[in-house]
């Protein structure tokens, strides 16, 4: 089942990566909009519960300065953000598509079928 998913999330990010590269496909973002997509989800996350492993984050989150977000991982197809809440000594990765759309959030960095494991 892991290589099912390893192999599906590959794919479709080659997939997004070939559409962005023909006429008509998503942009892809720069890597001031990654941070500015990781404040609003982070905005999200800290007021309605999504479903995600990390729950619904606290309202601290939501007002959480741009110099605490970073990109500490680029690859082919997404990005892997690092924001750090000061105010709750706690630290939340996203992994958001070169098209700017977010795939997953949790506390360890390390996303299936993207980053080593």
């Amino acid at each position: 089942m892991k290589l099912y998913k390893t192999v599906l999330i590959l794919f479709l990010m080659s997939a997004s990566s070939l559409g962005m590269a023909h006429g008509g496909g998503h942009k892809q973002v720069s890597e001031d909009q990654v941070v500015e997509i990781a404040q609003r989800a982070l905005g999200q996350l800290s007021s309605v519960e999504h479903g995600l492993a990390i729950g619904k984050l606290k309202p601290t989150w939501a007002k959480l300065d741009a110099s605490n977000i970073e990109i500490v991982e680029r690859g082919r197809g997404y990005f892997v953000v690092k924001a750090y809440n000061p105010q709750e000594s706690d630290t939340t990765y996203m992994l958001i598509s070169a098209a700017g759309e977010l795939y997953d959030v949790n506390d360890t960095g390390k996303f299936s079928g993207v980053n080593k494991e």
